[in-house]
């Protein structure tokens, strides 16, 4: 595998050290442009260990290198050292934008968290990854860390993915069905003691039924257990792994070994082995404003070697991941969750639609929002384990940065329809029901009538 990169500073230029880049290539380079074709990296060889970039495009030079040697080795059945070598006077034509660069990396740098670990990465609605951030971090060895590309617990950012938006999918529930707000099982903790399991973020159980679009908009934990055992764990992990190619093989594996149950709380809560990066949750909640189709997000549109030949141009693969009815339902309850009383409710902006999706860990070791706008799909994670989440925030300021059309909106989707429900049963309302609201449900699905309330 290509060695970390490590950065070292100089007037207006980031001279990367990356030892064994091109080895054995003197005097050869690979040039690395944007959407305009101005150069955003040199990566030098002549002493094979230079790599020139202005400090803000850093990251994405990182993240398409990495790209462009993988696809090379793809295409050619190389080793990934052997792919990287194939590079050599070779240009690399990438999808990153400036502007967009700028924007995301003065929203960090501006933020709260400007001094804590933190990455970011915007894709557009074609699939393109347009701009990605990441802090100055270095890895075990001293290397240049990459947190646009490294990969985190994604935590509760992972329940629509895996959890909600299967479930719908499937038929098994749709925006107002209920389920009670209480332990799913009890668990050892350090101690020996039992405890119950999953825990909310603030501990408590109201031991009553809600709805799926408050378990959403609150971010419960009990509640995603429950709709993910009921769906299936195991067809949770094969549809995440088939639609997205989301890593999932420790939870493949341990489900089949030990029972679903040993990694519901992977799934369900987002705690999976592997992680997530920023780069890959953008890509994943894009689904949820194109009408359920995925495009895997790239940086490279083309490679071209130093005879002008084409060994690489860009094809987009969409894949149909959901309908286009539980897409729409599902946008519309993430919009819940950046609006007043959401626990995204930073994210908001006045000028445009929002819709995403808080992720924390228990101890509070990193944070997460991920979200949409009509045009854009962004991912921030910050650590630090602090006890507030300023991923939103920082969200809202790089959107604010935008050139966002105030009139975009998310496609409607017609086979879906508006429905008044009552908020206690999940039930459309009768004349003694005192707390409806509107919820989006498939034309022509079937709701009871609550009898609770005549």
């Amino acid at each position: 595998m290509i060695k970390r990169i490590t950065a070292v500073l100089l007037t207006g230029l980031t001279v990367l050290s990356c030892a064994g880049f091109l080895s054995g290539c003197s005097a050869k380079s690979v040039t690395m442009v944007d959407v305009s074709g101005d150069t955003i990296a040199l990566f030098r060889s002549a002493d094979a260990s230079e790599v020139e970039t202005e400090a803000v495009a850093k990251a994405y030079a990182d993240t398409a290198l990495h790209e462009a040697r993988e696809i090379i080795a793809a295409i050619k059945d190389i080793s990934l050292a052997d792919g990287l070598k194939e590079l050599a006077d070779c240009r690399i034509e990438t999808f990153y934008d400036a502007q967009v660069s700028e924007n995301l990396a003065n929203a960090v740098r501006k933020s709260e968290v400007a001094e804590l670990p933190c990455g970011a990465a915007m894709t557009d609605n074609q699939g393109h990854l347009i701009a990605c951030y990441s802090t100055d971090e270095q890895d075990e060895n001293g290397g240049y860390l990459n947190l646009a590309i490294e990969r985190q617990a994604p935590y509760s950012t992972l329940k629509p993915l895996c959890v909600y938006a299967p479930a719908m999918d499937s038929g098994m529930i749709d925006w107002s069905s209920v389920y009670e707000d209480k332990p799913y099982k009890q668990i050892p903790d350090q101690s020996g003691e039992m405890k119950d399991w999953p825990q909310n973020s603030d501990s408590k159980y109201s031991s009553e039924p809600v709805t799926v679009a408050k378990a959403v908009l609150r971010s419960l934990n009990t509640v995603p257990v429950q709709v993910l055992h009921d769906y299936g764990v195991s067809k949770a992990i094969g549809l995440m792994e088939e639609s997205f190619g989301m890593p999932l093989e420790y939870e493949y594996s341990k489900a089949s070994s030990s029972g679903e149950d040993e990694v519901i709380g992977n799934i369900a809560l987002g705690y999976t082995y592997a992680g997530l990066s920023p780069v890959e949750l953008a890509g994943y909640y894009s689904v949820f404003a194109a009408k359920g189709v995925y495009l895997a997000p790239t940086c490279v549109k083309r490679i071209v070697d130093k005879k002008g030949e084409t060994l690489y141009e860009y094809r987009a693969e969409p894949k149909q991941v959901y309908s286009e009815e539980t897409a729409f339902i599902m946008n519309n309850l993430l919009r819940r969750v950046a609006n007043v009383g959401g626990t995204g409710e930073e994210a908001y902006l006045e000028n445009a639609y929002v819709a995403g999706k808080t992720g924390t860990g228990e101890s509070d070791d990193g944070h997460w929002f991920v979200g949409t706008v009509p045009q854009y799909s962004c991912a921030v994670w910050h650590g630090g384990h602090t006890a507030r989440n300023a991923s939103p925030a920082v969200f809202h300021d790089i959107m604010q940065e935008m050139s966002l059309d105030p009139n975009a909106d998310y496609p409607w989707c017609n086979g879906v329809e508006e429905r008044a429900y009552c908020e206690a049963s999940g039930k459309l309302p009768s004349s003694g029901c005192t707390k409806v609201d509107i919820g989006y449900y498939p034309t022509g699905s079937k709701i009871e009538i609550c009898r609770e309330h005549q």
